[in-house]
């Protein structure tokens, strides 16, 4: 259907007659979508789709399926432009343009100039490698050495380059810029919810509303709408012109609409219920389409594919996940890093919880792909300080060249002072000062530190030393130490201490090893080893050991293990039960975790794995408003423990008594009146540390007692 849109001026003829169209670009790219923060501008070269996702740049190889990440510092990307040397130009946050060296493998800032102070809209790139960007109310060329400005009196948003000298621009109006002039092609209308445009071979300029599009230059505007295209309500999204002439052009449902000069065509994908997140075109102008589910909620995609379309149908799919969470290399609350940079995680936010610190690949942040840790206990998450092989960043006045070792293992943050543990001794900064300990001045078993923490015990505070080969624990002024001549182990890399926790009742100190499983260390100094080798664990090479009380059902000590997992002890039955592969999780490797979190129907334990992070809840049946701990008041004279159930604990109450390696010790039935305590004798008890359980047929709860 024809529709009268606006008249054109007959002065555009001329221009365009004598254009060298650039329609021979092999590479294309995708305005950016304001109104959904996940669609992306995307570009195809040789066998791989280049896409901006969630600000950084992902690119997938559809031969080798590889992925890789490149990013743009803490500016989101908004474009991705090529320059036709093999490199490309992008533009960050509105206010930056770089270049990407893909031999060098290196970025590099374009000097703004003139342009510095203005809200930056849009680039293009022209032939010739000029830069062009647009602004509020102007034009900027850049030839490699300076900035020419076209100032014009209404807004400039979009760009689209057509040859050296001219372009389509789009802002307030349609306009034609040509060696400097600008030609107004008409005004959209008010209706109109622009998305996306594109230029075909003839230079004929396709214009995208959200249910109609507009093609120009004709003398009439022609209009498709759904009276005359398969749109239906579909709100379409993005607009690609093809080298062969053909339009096509995607909506939010699972379609994609080709116009190939004389009809439509309409291609779904191969499965329903997905939605396409973006798309481009390939050197045969067949689509590349990057679809998946959606979340309403939170306006993200997951179970995301490639779609390939070869001619007559889309029979390719490749998998196109972007997760930042896989393969946790360090965690805390507020931030995650993997291989490809340091991610922001907020466990509690109502909106996606994800976005972009420092990235790999940006010279500035070259080690964000090597860290080994942030600093434990920080007090201004996000942002933490973090450890790598290369030294330790953003701690206010650290002088690194001061560390004995630039390979850091751990960094801790306790009372004032960093605790900075290095292939070289242990360094404790408290932003003047710095003091070393290492084996010239220590009992230290090695040098090595793989991990530090400070027991706060009164009256005297704990600092455990871990290494490669023992650890060391510093407590008024004496040292104690273990290494393989007092505790029998295999591999006594330490990669984590749990020390005694004295208002849980539970003094034992707890180390994960590399190789050597769990050791359980009691104050008197002596031990027990939950490894293969004992038939208690799967797995000898644990990561990281975290402690989490829930009042109804026990007390458990977290394990990330290599090979099996996460290892949750349970330290009031005795019990290891692991999540995995083969207890229905997808993940086999846990490396990293963060500190305890509480929710309002639990504790739990946040935990990176190889293929995401989780929650740790042992207890997940706890409900909101369910009594707690407190809710169970005891006292214990010399031949009996006296316990008051919750008010509404009342009838037949099953109760038992384990000792602290889990084993029942006292198992009987009490008929429990409103308000009446329950007597139980304990004289025959030794001294220690016991969990009594009650239970009825709806409720249960637990509480530790100490008899001395």
């Amino acid at each position: 259907m024809n529709k009268i849109a606006f008249i054109l001026p007959l002065l555009l003829f001329s221009h365009l007659c004598s254009a060298q169209f650039w329609s021979m670009m092999e590479v294309k790219e995708i305005p950016y979508d304001y109104a959904n923060p996940t669609h992306s501008r995307v570009m195809i070269r040789d066998s791989s789709l280049y896409t901006i996702r969630n600000g950084g740049l992902q690119i997938k190889n559809r031969v080798t399926l590889d992925n890789d990440y490149r990013w743009a510092e803490h500016y989101a990307m908004r474009t991705v432009l090529p320059d036709g040397k093999g490199n490309y130009f992008f533009l960050k946050d509105s206010s930056f343009i770089a270049r990407y060296d893909t031999l060098l493998q290196s970025y590099q800032n374009i000097n703004l100039g003139p342009l510095m102070n203005f809200y930056i809209n849009d680039i293009g790139i022209s032939p010739n490698g000029n830069i062009w960007a647009t602004a509020n109310n102007v034009l900027g060329i850049y030839d490699g050495t300076s900035w020419q400005l076209f100032p014009y009196s209404s807004n400039i948003n979009n760009i689209k380059i057509i040859s050296d000298t001219s372009a389509y621009v789009l802002g307030n109006e349609v306009l034609f810029f040509h060696q400097g002039l600008f030609t107004s092609m008409g005004i959209l209308p008010s209706n109109f919810y622009y998305k996306d445009w594109d230029v075909d071979t003839l230079g004929t300029l396709w214009i995208e509303g959200e249910h109609e599009i507009h093609v120009i230059p004709n003398v009439l505007s022609i209009i498709f709408d759904s009276t005359d295209a398969p749109f239906g309500s579909d709100k379409l999204k993005q607009l690609v012109a093809g080298r062969n002439g053909h339009i096509w052009v995607s909506g939010s449902a699972n379609k994609l609409y080709e116009y190939n000069g004389i009809t439509w065509i309409v291609h779904a994908l191969p499965i329903g219920y997905i939605y396409i997140d973006n798309f481009n075109l390939d050197s045969l102008s067949r689509p590349w389409v990057i679809a998946g589910n959606y979340y309403y909620s939170t306006s993200s995609f997951y179970n995301t594919k490639i779609y390939i379309y070869n001619g007559t149908s889309f029979t390719q799919t490749i998998d196109f996940l972007f997760n930042p969470y896989c393969n946790a290399t360090a965690l805390v609350d507020g931030a995650i890093s993997n291989k490809y940079g340091i991610f922001y995680f907020d466990q509690q936010s109502t909106y996606p919880p994800f976005r972009i610190l420092d990235y790999h690949g940006v010279p500035d942040y070259v080690n964000t792909a090597n860290v080994n840790a942030f600093e434990a206990n920080y007090p201004s998450n996000p942002n933490p300080p973090y450890a790598t092989n290369q030294g330790i960043y953003g701690i206010a006045g650290l002088d690194t060249s001061l560390l004995p070792s630039q390979i850091i293992n751990h960094v801790m943050y306790d009372g004032g002072s960093h605790y900075i543990s290095t292939d070289s001794g242990l360094v404790i900064f408290d932003g003047t000062i710095y003091s070393y300990i290492d084996t010239s001045n220590a009992p230290l078993p090695s040098n090595k530190i793989t991990f530090t923490i400070i027991s706060h015990v009164n009256p005297y505070n704990k600092l455990y030393i871990g290494t490669d080969r023992g650890i060391a624990i510093y407590e008024n002024t004496q040292w104690t130490v273990y290494d393989t001549s007092n505790i029998i182990i295999n591999n006594f890399n330490v990669t984590g201490v749990l020390p005694g926790i004295p208002y849980y009742y539970d003094s034992t100190t707890y180390i994960t090893t590399m190789g050597g499983g769990l050791i359980k260390l009691y104050p008197s100094g002596t031990y027990d080893i939950l490894s293969t080798s004992t038939g208690t664990f799967q797995d000898d090479s644990l990561y990281y050991v975290k402690y989490a009380f829930l009042a109804k059902c026990g007390e458990f000590i977290f394990c990330g293990t290599k090979h099996h997992g996460i290892a949750s002890w349970n330290g009031w039955s005795g019990n290891i039960e692991y999540a995995n592969t083969s207890t229905g999780y997808s993940f086999d490797e846990s490396c990293a975790a963060s500190e305890l979190f509480s929710f309002n129907y639990g504790s739990g334990i946040l935990v990176g794995t190889n293929t995401g992070i989780y929650y740790a809840f042992p207890c997940s049946g706890i409900r909101e408003n369910s009594p707690g701990i407190t809710s169970l008041k005891w006292f214990i004279d010399r031949n009996n423990l006296f316990i008051t159930p919750p008010p509404n604990m009342y009838g037949d109450v099953r109760l038992k008594i384990f000792d602290i390696l889990g084993r029942e010790i006292i198992t009987t039935k009490e008929n429990v009146s409103p308000n009446q305590k329950i007597s139980i004798p304990v004289v025959e008890l030794n001294a220690g540390i016991y969990l009594v359980k009650l239970k009825t047929n709806k409720e249960e709860y637990g509480v530790k007692f100490v008899k001395e």
